[in-house]
């Protein structure tokens, strides 16, 4: 890695104001301004419900810019693949080819705001999406609302309470197919006595199929806790988080069925309340910050999977690193404050340094080299022959 000149690293490395706290987030809908061409073939149908207004986004403002912008980013890169809107308004374009969007498939997105207040942002957004059926889904982002960085549910829960959680899950998915079994197997003696179905439109062939989906979904949940090598922490991971208000928050685990069976599950997801007073003694010391408030943790925030903004050589700019862990490739997006168009990055991780190149010809090809340093990453850019310092940070 070739390393700045001294002044330049010094330069690299001044830490960004910091923002003030007063002033509440307001959340204001935009709503996609689509003039695509009339196109044909199996992806016209969800583009003519964007002409009709179909993609809603959430935006926020504040007298924090920076912590606006970086929710902003995250939701609108997030969702559909370009940076945010730079100023307030009732629309936004599609900056990019929709083949290269993340809207790909989804016919309609729209957003619920959860929690607003000074220690939690969190919104949910429904889309629905298409492949060879169509349904909807919900996806909760949730946000430190003192600097905008986003967090999951890894990051607040304890390795202790995210065992205990999904241990209840479980207890709560089996009395829920139990429940369902002894209500369909009731149905089924009914129908068998009087040759009548229970439900318009029934019949025994369709509870029987119930019944055998339920007894399927309830086996699996059964030998999940029979597991002896089974992970819990990793098991966690695949439960969504909502943080509806400040009472508490609550865990979704998908659905048992398929697309195929789903219209057969009549269970669905299956969600376990988690109220304030249990989810207290579950927290890290970030998570009680956050659902609490407090002293915010004194350890340096982490720098990646999230916007940090910076410069170029003198042009803001705005970088986000994903970093897989246990591997040494990460990837990356960056943008230009004045332009707004993403520009994808790949690369590796050698410790805390970082080698980050775009996809082009070696001759167009623009190469970072950052070096972490707490919170905050700096280094260098260069083009060709054209080198300036780089440095980004919350």
């Amino acid at each position: 890695m070739r390393l700045l000149p001294p002044f330049l690293l010094m330069l690299a490395l001044a830490a960004p104001a910091q923002a003030s706290d007063d002033g509440p987030l307001e959340v204001t809908q935009r709503t996609m301004h689509w003039q695509g061409a009339t196109e044909s073939g199996s992806d016209a149908w969800y583009r003519d419900n964007w002409a009709k207004g179909s993609i809603v986004m959430p935006y926020v403002t504040s007298s924090r810019k920076d912590v606006a912008a970086r929710i902003n980013d995250e939701l609108y890169m997030g969702l559909i693949g370009i940076p945010a809107p730079s100023a307030a308004g009732a629309n936004f374009e599609l900056t990019i080819p929709a083949d290269d969007s993340a809207l790909v498939g989804t016919s309609s997105l729209e957003f619920e705001l959860a929690r607003d207040d000074e220690h939690i942002f969190s919104v949910a957004v429904t889309q629905e999406g298409c492949g060879a059926y169509c349904e909807n889904y919900t996806t909760h982002y949730h946000f430190d609302a003192t600097t905008g960085r986003p967090f999951a549910a890894a990051e607040v829960i304890t390795s202790a309470g995210k065992k205990d959680i999904v241990k209840r899950m479980d207890r709560e998915a089996l009395g829920q197919y139990r429940k369902m079994l002894k209500t369909l197997q009731a149905d089924l003696a009914l129908q068998l006595k009087t040759g009548k179905p229970s439900q318009p439109g029934g019949s025994v062939d369709d509870t029987r199929d119930r019944i055998e989906l339920n007894e399927h979904c309830l086996q699996e949940v059964l030998e999940r806790q029979q597991d002896s090598s089974r992970n819990l922490d990793e098991d966690f991971r695949y439960l969504a988080m909502a943080i509806p208000d400040d009472k508490g928050v609550s865990f979704r685990h998908e659905r048992c069925s398929n697309h195929a069976s789903r219209a057969l599950d009549d269970v669905g997801d299956v969600n376990l309340p988690v109220p304030n007073a249990q989810l207290r003694g579950m927290l890290t010391d970030y998570g009680r910050f956050l659902f609490f408030g407090g002293d915010r943790p004194r350890e340096a925030l982490d720098p990646f999977g999230v916007f940090l903004h910076g410069r170029i050589g003198q042009s803001p700019i705005a970088l986000r690193i994903a970093v897989e862990k246990g591997s040494q490739q990460v990837s990356a997006v960056y943008y230009y404050d004045k332009y707004r168009r993403p520009i994808a990055l790949t690369g590796t991780a050698d410790g805390d340094r970082f080698t980050l190149t775009t996809s082009k010809t070696d001759k167009d090809a623009e190469t970072f080299e950052l070096v972490r340093h707490g919170s905050t990453l700096a280094g260098q850019w260069h083009k060709g022959n054209a080198l300036q310092p780089v440095s980004v940070g919350p």
